[in-house]
């Protein structure tokens, strides 16, 4: 893979995480219900790791000579507390795939930082999926 090819893909995963800040952010202030505190609390510790991803993206991208993009991703809206725990699981399962897939791509690449930035990215996402399975439950 060519270093514009891994900058396209570290971009559209910064997007991803943009857009998971903004969404988990929203629905902690819309969730209600009665186990709306609970997923309250579990919506805003994810998005601060987001927002560390957001910030390990950035710092690749730019170490590699790119710039950071600034755009989001489509992000969804639903005001319903079970409905809103399977859309964020849902984002944690995609984002999952998406990681494994620059995973891949990153295999024979000199750069190891990279490598390892994106699996401890990985890590976190499918400890963030696990999460919310178990709200769904």
């Amino acid at each position: 893979m060519n270093k514009e090819e891994i900058l396209k893909d570290l971009n559209h995963a910064l997007t991803t995480e943009y857009q998971a800040v903004i969404q988990y952010l929203t629905h902690a202030t819309i969730a209600k219900g009665l186990d709306a505190d609970v997923v309250i609390t579990t919506l805003k510790h994810i998005a601060e790791e987001e927002m560390k991803h957001a910030e390990i993206l950035r710092e690749r991208i730019f170490w590699l000579g790119g710039t950071p993009t600034m755009d989001v991703d489509e992000r969804t809206l639903v005001k319903d507390l079970k409905k809103m725990i399977q859309v964020n699981a849902k984002a944690e399962e995609d984002a999952i795939e998406m990681y494994k897939k620059i995973l891949k791509k990153l295999n024979h690449i000199d750069d190891i930082k990279i490598y390892e930035a994106i699996e401890e990215i990985l890590e976190d996402e499918i400890e963030h999926w696990e999460e919310f399975k178990r709200l769904e439950e």
